[in-house]
């Protein structure tokens, strides 16, 4: 699995020839944290085949933690690096933790772009394909903290839809390298075979699960093997990423039939 910095020269020569007027840049509010990220993570631009900036929000993993709640220096921490990205002409605006869905209305009140915090607002889609019968499996760094604080409700979840939650910070390699950042890099290994672990565990305890959405940006590296292994779709942010950049710029189809080319 491909490890790779976001601050390269390859990156930097990339993006110095874009012409954001032809070819979109989605830009990405990243947390300060210092982990290798894998290929997949949205921290990685080797994740996408277009173009992508970065600005850090002056932020720390497990920021979500507080009891009371991201305080205004958040928040402040996070609009700056989105007036950043928006200064520098991207097309839209995503992140790296999802959990920055409770930023989700400051952020769209702030900016002038598109914006979307988290794959938590993939949550009323899946839960409507999938249908009433069926519950939509989170699987989150903030375990069980993910009712609290209007981390939901900001994603335009409703109280009604069946959620159950896998804990991301349930796994040891998580704890230690991403939230407290106590080792210096994950064994990417040890990892997968935890968070399936925890995917597992909700699934025995909700067999009723019809889809999976990966809150975390460090889990979409894993989502081949998690849809490979339960058998469920799986809905990220990668694939939400790719969706709005898609939106920003349509593929180039050929409309006319050969016949009414012909004719003109």
């Amino acid at each position: 699995m491909r490890i790779n910095s976001h601050a390269t020269e390859a990156t930097q020569a990339v993006l110095a020839a874009v012409d954001p007027t032809d070819t979109p840049v989605l830009g990405i509010i990243e947390l300060d944290s210092s982990y290798p990220k894998a290929e997949g993570n949205m921290a990685n631009p080797s994740t996408f085949d277009f173009p992508v900036r970065y600005a850090t929000a002056r932020i720390k993993p497990g920021w979500w933690l507080d009891v009371g709640g991201p305080d205004d220096n958040t928040l402040q921490a996070f609009l700056a690096a989105g007036r950043e990205l928006q200064d520098q002409g991207v097309a839209a605006i995503t992140t790296t933790c999802g959990l920055f869905a409770i930023f989700q209305e400051e952020a769209t009140a702030e900016l002038d772009v598109p914006v979307f915090t988290s794959p938590l607002m993939l949550i009323p889609m899946v839960a409507a394909m999938i249908g009433p019968r069926r519950r939509v499996g989170v699987v989150t760094a903030a375990g069980e903290r993910i009712f609290e604080h209007g981390f939901l409700a900001r994603s335009g979840v409703s109280d009604t839809t069946r959620i159950a939650v896998a804990a991301v910070d349930a796994c040891p390699e998580f704890l230690d390298v991403i939230r407290t950042q106590q080792k210096p890099a994950l064994d990417s290994r040890a990892f997968e075979d935890q968070l399936l672990g925890e995917v597992n565990s909700m699934l025995r305890e909700h067999p009723d699960i019809g889809a999976l959405v990966l809150e975390c940006s460090d889990i979409p590296p894993y989502a081949r093997r998690l849809a490979k292994e339960t058998g469920l779709p799986v809905f990220d942010f990668t694939a939400m990423a790719a969706m709005v950049h898609r939106a920003c710029l349509p593929p180039a189809f050929r409309p006319h039939l050969p016949e009414e080319q012909h004719d003109h």
